[in-house]
C-alpha cells in the first residue's frame, strides 16, 4: 500500500515539475518577443522629426536634419533622422545615396573614448524623390556627462565616374549629450 502512494507521489511530482517547466518557458519567450520589439521601436523615426525633416525637404534642401542635439542617459539608444532629397540632373533614373559618420564613432568633445555608430545605410532614391535614413547610436559605452559630437556626411555615387561625390554641405553636425 505504501508503494502505491509513494509512486503517486512521485508522478505527481513529475507532472508539477514538466509544466514549472513549460510556463517558465513560455515567460522566456514571451519577455523576449516583449523586449525585442522595444528593441525594433527605438529605430523607427517618430512622427515629429519625420514632419519637420518633409517640411525642410520642401524647399531646395537637399539634406535636413531637424533635431541636431539629443539629451540621453548612459546606455540609451540615440537616433537621428536625415532627409535626402534627390535633385540632381541627369544620369539614371535614381542615384544611390550612402549616409555615415566619419569614421564610423561619435568623438568624445574633450577627450575620452568615442561611441559607435549604427544603421549607417546606402539608399537609392529616385529623381525629384526624397527619403529619410535613420544613424543610430548606442551610448551603452559613452561617459556620462559628455557631448559627442557626430559629422555626418551624405554622399552620391556618381554614375559617369562611379566616384562617391559630397552631396551639398560636406559635414552635417549632431551632437549627443549624456546625463
Amino acid at each position: 500500500m505504501n508503494n502505491k502512494k509513494a509512486i503517486e507521489l512521485s508522478i505527481n511530482f513529475i507532472v508539477v515539475m514538466i509544466l514549472s517547466i513549460a510556463i517558465l518557458s513560455a515567460s522566456f519567450v514571451l519577455v523576449n518577443q516583449f523586449f525585442g520589439k522595444a528593441g525594433e521601436m527605438k529605430a523607427r523615426l517618430d512622427s515629429e522629426t519625420e514632419t519637420k525633416i518633409r517640411a525642410l525637404l520642401v524647399g531646395n534642401e537637399r539634406v535636413a536634419i531637424p533635431l541636431h542635439t539629443k539629451e540621453v542617459k548612459v546606455g540609451d539608444f540615440v537616433s537621428f533622422g536625415v532627409g535626402i532629397s534627390n535633385i540632381l540632373k541627369g544620369g539614371t533614373t535614381q542615384d544611390t545615396f550612402k549616409v555615415f559618420v566619419e569614421g564610423d564613432n561619435c568623438v568624445a568633445i574633450g577627450g575620452g573614448s568615442n561611441i559607435p555608430t549604427q544603421y549607417l545605410p546606402t539608399v537609392d532614391i529616385s529623381k525629384n524623390d526624397q527619403a529619410i535614413v535613420l544613424i543610430g547610436v548606442d551610448t551603452t559605452n559613452a561617459q556620462r556627462g559628455k557631448t559627442y559630437k557626430c559629422d555626418i556626411r551624405v554622399q552620391y555615387s556618381d554614375p559617369d565616374t562611379g566616384a562617391d561625390v559630397d552631396y551639398a554641405d560636406p559635414v552635417y553636425k549632431a551632437y549627443i549629450k549624456t546625463k
